[in-house]
């Protein structure tokens, strides 16, 4: 069922890889993940960047609601080109997907993808899209984004209760159906986060994708570790060195298997005439293990053998839930961190069994 999930995900951003790159990879990572167990990876192929921390909504469930008004220094666009010289030669450079915080916060965010796209590089973008005037659409269109991503959580009312900012389902649907109306291949994703405050519209956020035209719609489950689970992982950053590291995950008791996996069910049964996807891609068990168990144990790591995490400040960790500082791209080429020595202690160490804080991760 792992499998299944990642290749449906692939699939659906198919876009953002080149076709030689995704068949390399179905013989090199099974290889490297699996037999070799030595910690190195062939390059990656893709990186999440956040080009700004801060956000203008407050989602409830939200990991980094303590960043989002910390002004925290962003790379500027000369950085930003400083960065693109350090991810490899042109053919060999992975997508990006652009992210926050809220990206379309940055001024210049469009100037951000031109970058990008002008150096070869496939982006994405996922956003609250409650700052998408018309000039702004219109421009993101010419420069052929590859996917773009909306947050709806729910209904009118339900959606701007998560977000906390009245007024963000209009913005965001208004964003997005005009986004649809004009675009060219762009690939447009309705992402909904499943809580406790939305599992009664569920089935409702599919017919709102439905609606707006959008290619699919995918749920992410509640991704969260316990309390118990978070100071577990102290264990694990004293064994790496990791000093100063840290979880950036949603710390959540347990919500309880008798209201989310009824819902769950109920979109699982339910008919769509566009593809309905759950990350991760849990099927039987896993389910009520996500929410009243110990997770999904079961499953395995493999994002850091093919993605990395980028920080606003190029700081490079091998996953945006733990922050596990590997290296900079704004001061060392990918080659010297990719597989440098923390790096690769780090695939080590993972390929061992999910670490405490690992339980309830979406990219499993």
């Amino acid at each position: 069922m792992q499998l299944a999930g990642h290749a449906r995900q692939i699939i659906l951003h198919r876009h953002m890889f080149a076709p030689s790159t995704l068949a390399a990879d179905v013989f090199r990572f099974p290889v490297e993940r699996y037999l070799l167990r030595d910690g190195r990876a062939s390059w990656p192929l893709s990186i999440t960047l956040v080009v700004r921390s801060e956000c203008n909504v407050r989602c409830v469930m939200c990991h980094s609601l303590e960043i989002l008004d910390s002004k925290v220094p962003y790379m500027t666009m000369d950085q930003l080109r400083t960065f693109v010289s350090h991810l490899g030669p042109r053919h060999k450079r992975p997508n990006i997907l652009l992210t926050g915080g809220e990206p379309t916060l940055r001024k210049d965010i469009l100037d951000v993808v031109e970058l990008f796209k002008s150096e070869g590089v496939p982006v994405g973008m996922v956003t609250n899209g409650t700052l998408l005037p018309s000039e702004r659409i219109d421009r993101l269109i010419e420069l052929d984004l590859e996917c773009l991503t909306f947050s709806c959580h729910g209904p009118q009312e339900v959606h701007d209760e998560i977000m906390a900012v009245p007024g963000s389902f209009e913005k965001m649907t208004t964003a997005a159906k005009e986004f649809l109306r004009k675009r060219r291949r762009t690939v447009v994703i309705i992402n909904c986060a499943i809580t406790e405050h939305n599992t009664d519209h569920l089935t409702e956020v599919v017919k709102i994708a439905e609606d707006l035209g959008a290619d699919a719609v995918r749920f992410e489950h509640l991704n969260y570790v316990t309390p118990g689970e978070h100071a577990a992982q102290d264990g694990v950053w004293s064994d790496l060195d990791g000093d100063g590291a840290y979880v950036n995950s949603y710390v959540h008791d347990k919500p309880g298997v008798s209201a989310m996996v009824p819902a769950i069910q109920r979109l699982t049964d339910m008919r769509a005439s566009i593809p309905v996807l759950l990350k991760p891609n849990l099927r039987g068990r896993e389910i009520p293990s996500w929410y009243g168990g110990d997770g999904a144990q079961r499953r395995h790591c493999t994002f850091p053998w093919r993605s990395l995490f980028v920080t606003a400040q190029g700081d490079v960790m091998p996953c945006q839930f733990l922050h596990y500082k590997v290296g900079n791209l704004l001061e060392q080429p990918m080659e010297e961190i990719w597989n440098g020595e923390r790096f690769v202690r780090f695939r080590r160490e993972i390929a061992k069994g999910l670490f405490p804080a690992c339980a309830r991760c979406c990219k499993l």
